[in-house]
């Protein structure tokens, strides 16, 4: 079991910073005033006209940084209100499964246990609402999930075990309503980082895989260096060594010793091809001092 996706610091980390802290405490206070206002004998449509809004994008929020979690995110990112839908497939699904485990019936807690954090996965990925209801791709996920897939159950399972608690016990009306919008929230980034250690075996690809962006790194390097071999043969075809000399300067100037060395021997062996013109004899030249160390220069 991937113990970064379980570790409960970074959750907290992110559920406290400034802006997801302010949107959980603003939210809390709203719902808390929407309670209040109806206790004082206000229509009972003023409560529901706050909270319906409120709770969808709540909901919405909690699983844009399940997204953000999912694509491999150190810290969340800021979201942009425009982002956040009123009404969307996985808001409502999410909304009547933490409903039903609110619930007395234990029975459809156990089926939220089971279901949900494959489906929840689902989503994390991106899919098609089509894909995320397929049960065949439920199956698919748990199977790939592996030894994460107990990390999922165990978390669901508090989580189930939380919200009853916040239901059976009666918290003043805004840490209630804190914690009932933090718990899930903290639930779905583990749901997140879960995908995110799996992504391989998800056939996942995150906006910030290290594979991709290694392979993203490699392909820029590949075509920089053809850049920098075709304007030196330019160069050395035309016997221009002040150009000669500042392309060798820029491009060995920004890489490490084992890539300068690499790229040195890679110039060698094109000047075997390149003649034995006065451009090629400049090039060994200034080759020889960008290899040579400083101090032995100076020497």
């Amino acid at each position: 079991m991937p113990m970064s996706a379980f570790r409960p610091f970074w959750v907290v980390r992110w559920l406290l910073d400034p802006a997801v802290l302010a949107s959980t405490v603003v939210a809390a206070l709203l719902l808390a005033f929407a309670d209040i206002v109806t206790d004082a004998g206000t229509s009972a449509l003023l409560r529901w006209l706050l909270r319906v809004p409120l709770a969808f994008i709540a909901t919405e929020y909690a699983l844009l940084l399940m997204r953000q979690a999912a694509n491999g995110q150190r810290s969340p990112a800021p979201i942009e209100l425009h982002n956040l839908r009123f009404i969307h497939g996985s808001g409502v699904i999410l909304l009547a499964v933490l409903w039903l485990i609110g619930r007395p019936q234990w029975g459809w807690s156990l089926v939220a246990l089971v279901l949900v954090p494959a489906v929840l996965a689902e989503y994390a990925m991106e899919q098609p609402l089509a894909q995320v209801l397929n049960p065949v791709n439920w199956v698919r996920t748990y199977s790939n999930l592996g030894a994460c897939s107990l990390t999922l159950l165990l978390s669901t399972a508090l989580l189930v075990l939380a919200i009853r608690s916040i239901v059976d016990f009666h918290y003043p009306l805004f840490v209630s309503y804190w914690l009932l919008l933090n718990v899930p929230a903290a639930w779905l980034l583990i749901l997140g980082r879960c995908v995110y250690e799996r992504r391989l075996e998800l056939e996942f690809h995150p906006r910030h895989d290290p594979e991709r962006t290694a392979e993203r790194q490699r392909v820029t390097d590949r075509a920089q260096r053809s850049r920098f071999l075709d304007e030196l043969y330019a160069s050395v075809r035309a016997n221009d060594t002040v150009r000669i000399r500042g392309l060798l300067e820029e491009h060995f100037s920004v890489l490490d010793p084992a890539a300068r060395q690499h790229d040195a021997e890679l110039v060698q062996e094109r000047l075997h091809t390149w003649g034995d013109g006065a451009g090629t004899v400049y090039v060994r030249a200034c080759l020889e001092q960008q290899l040579t160390p400083a101090g032995k220069r100076s020497a």
